[in-house]
């Protein structure tokens, strides 16, 4: 065995020296002689133990309300009395919530900590610290907790109680959230959602006491609904991304009406001058609105005197006035109608004289009232009775039913509004299943085949068959079926120059070379909201032939007049007029019993 030599014990020190100043263990390997017998070779390695770090993981989000949980762990071979690691926050100590130690391999050891709290808004840019304390020294970890806040529940402000017809505006703020704002959406209580095109978001940012950047979204919302739904849901909804929280609020709303003239009748009906002492009637009919126990309706008769500009109360017998007993509607008794009469026995002071009515409730400011027709008696008369004759089974086979030919898009336009009762409609869905038997090509989906839409319409319309659904005789009487009362205004204008769109592509319309393409409306009334008439029936006459049938329309040379302007060319021919809605069904009826069971034979 060879020996060191001073000089290489002198090195061997040297070197070990450094190995404990750069905390390095000095490894030695000496007398190595192995190619050179001779010389005494020496070796010396400092070896460096990297002291273990803890180390911190949490996964997601730090959402208020949320529980979450912060690891700590460290892996060593250091040999400990005590489990290392421990929690403190802002220099205060934590207790942790489990701790667990797993043995790797010999020695080595993983230690893990955790600590478990409900995140507050409060905890935002707190930071934990992990503390590992081991033999060879103390290290630590730390974690600093941003945190995220989702909204909170919207607050919905706007009116309860909204009027059909008359724009109303509804605000949602949805504040609280933290990050980016929520989105923020509208929809009624059957879950269709609203277009974004009726509301606007505004978005404004601050901070608030925990130095967090939150989100004031404000929507607003702005409708004109119509008294089809009398009471619904309104929601705003608020969709946070990045905390994945939902909130919503719902608000009930109840649709009312103005009280509205929707019938005048005047009795006796003749185009010459009443005689003195004659008795002259004039009614006028109308919607009462929604009826509260406080609610009061008053009507006001008026008269012009011949060539005067003012208007006076009526100055007659109080008891030449009457009213009669409210009548509620279909709908659970919401919309009541009322009629006013006058009816006085006429002087020489009479001549050339107006009347007129007005209806007004204690519900909706005096500028809400509404004015009847103005009824000239004296010198003129106060309707003309017009020179449309009546429908006949044979002119209505004739001219719409077999002038029609084939394939034809056909489009029915149904009048629901407040004043055709819910027994009217019920007829003109009878004499609509008897009309769709008469067509001797029937209807069907090719391209050679008739088809059919419906439309009905109130103070808004609604597309409830297109020409692209099913063309059965069975889907097609459904679909006829399902026609509903709608209890508001009369806005044929509206119901017009919406048919214009049930005639485009995507709803299976035909316009083309090949096929003809017919409408026909059927109402019992004039107008009274929605725009031109004359002008909405041009417009669809250029993709259709305009059909009317009007209901009682000879009683009121106004509401003919009307319906002569919307048909085809204004010619006569395309207008049939019937007394009562009853009449509709009993002239399909009646064009079935000639037809015999054969469909396509001529009467």
């Amino acid at each position: 065995m060879t020996l060191l030599s001073d000089s290489n014990l002198s090195i061997l020190l040297h070197v070990a020296m450094f190995c404990s100043s750069s905390k390095s263990q000095p490894f030695v390997i000496y007398n190595v002689q192995k190619w050179f017998p001779i010389l005494t070779v020496l070796a010396l390695v400092c070896v460096t133990f990297t002291q273990a770090q803890p180390q911190i993981t949490a996964n997601g989000l730090f959402i208020t309300g949320q529980e979450k949980s912060l690891a700590c762990y460290i892996t060593t071979a250091e040999t400990v009395s005590n489990f290392p690691l421990t929690w403190s926050r802002d220099s205060s100590n934590l207790a942790a919530s489990e701790e667990k130690t797993v043995i790797v391999s010999g020695n080595l050891r993983n230690y893990n900590s955790f600590y478990k709290f409900t995140v507050q808004p409060s905890d935002n840019k707190d930071t934990f610290t992990c503390t590992a304390k081991l033999p060879s020294g103390t290290t630590t970890a730390t974690w600093t907790v941003y945190v995220f806040k989702g909204p909170d529940d919207p607050v919905v402000t706007g009116p309860s109680t909204v009027v059909s017809g008359v724009p109303s505006t509804w605000t949602c703020v949805v504040d609280g959230a933290s990050g980016t704002a929520s989105n923020v959406y509208w929809q009624f209580g059957n879950g269709s959602r609203l277009d974004s095109g009726t509301f606007n978001n505004v978005d404004k940012v601050y901070l608030d006491t925990n130095n967090l950047e939150i989100h004031k979204t404000t929507s607003t919302l702005s409708l004109t609904l119509s008294a089809a739904a009398p009471n619904f849901q309104l929601i705003c909804y608020a969709v946070h991304f990045d905390t994945e929280i939902q909130k919503m609020t719902s608000r009930s709303i109840t649709v009312t009406l103005y009280p509205d003239i929707v019938k005048t009748d005047v009795t006796p009906k003749r185009n010459q001058t009443w005689k003195v002492a004659e008795v002259f009637t004039v009614s006028c009919t109308a919607v009462t609105g929604t009826m509260d126990s406080d609610t009061v309706v008053k009507w006001t008769w008026e008269f012009q005197k011949a060539g005067g500009s003012d208007w006076t109360p009526y100055d007659g017998r109080p008891s030449d006035v009457t009213t009669e007993a409210m009548v509620p509607g279909p709908a659970s008794g919401r919309y009541f109608t009322q009629t006013s009469t006058l009816k006085r026995t006429l002087t020489l002071a009479d001549s050339g004289r107006r009347y007129r009515c007005k209806i007004n409730s204690t519900k909706f400011p005096e500028d809400h009232s509404r004015l009847a027709e103005e009824f000239s008696v004296g010198t003129v008369a106060a309707l003309d009775e017009g020179t449309s004759k009546n429908i006949t089974a044979d002119m209505f086979d004739e001219a719409f039913i077999r002038g029609s030919g084939s394939p034809t898009d056909i489009l029915v336009i149904v009048d629901v509004s407040v004043s055709v009762h819910e027994k009217d409609v019920q007829y003109i869905k009878n004499g609509l299943k008897s009309m769709l038997d008469l067509f001797c090509e029937g209807f069907g989906n090719n391209p050679t085949d008739n088809r059919l839409a419906l439309v009905q319409f109130s103070s808004d319309p609604v597309l409830t068959h297109k020409f692209g659904s099913s063309q059965t005789i069975a889907d097609l009487k459904a679909a006829v079926n399902r026609l509903y009362p709608m209890f508001g205004y009369t806005c044929t204008a509206k119901a017009l120059a919406f048919a214009r769109d049930a005639f485009r592509s995507e709803n299976g319309g035909r316009f083309n070379s090949t096929t003809t393409s017919h409408t026909l409306l059927i109402t019992d009334g004039m107008s009274n909201c929605g725009g031109d008439v004359r002008h909405a029936s041009q417009q669809l006459q250029e993709v259709s032939t305009v059909w009317a049938v009007g209901i009682n329309a000879t009683e009121n040379s106004e509401a003919l007049s009307g319906l002569t302007s919307i048909v085809t060319t204004e010619d006569p021919r395309y207008l049939f007029t019937l007394d009562t809605f009853l009449d509709f069904e009993n002239v399909m009826e009646a064009i079935k019993d000639k037809r015999q069971g054969d469909v396509c034979m001529v009467i």
